[in-house]
């Protein structure tokens, strides 16, 4: 896999009143995280970017 690198943070693109959720799906089951926009607006929209 090759490695990304950005010269700047992506752009907020997220809304901080919407509710994001992240899906994992594994080969045991599925893993459902709360993402929250409000206390890490940052931390959200670089992991939805």
């Amino acid at each position: 896999m090759m490695k990304k690198e950005y010269s700047a943070p992506p752009p907020v693109t997220i809304d901080p009143n919407k509710q994001y959720i992240a899906t994992f799906k594994t080969s045991r089951g599925e893993i459902v995280c709360d993402l929250f926009a409000k206390d890490a607006p940052k931390t959200v929209n670089n992991f939805v970017f």
